[in-house]
């Protein structure tokens, strides 16, 4: 059952209304 836990992980990139992809990634990435 741990492959069950795995997929309802929420994703680790964090969403913002209205903000392109790669912007988002960026941030993501500048926060580490």
């Amino acid at each position: 059952m741990a492959h069950v836990a795995e997929v309802g992980r929420p994703p680790r990139l964090t969403r913002v209304p209205g903000l392109p992809v790669w912007l988002a990634g960026v941030a993501n990435w500048r926060g580490r």
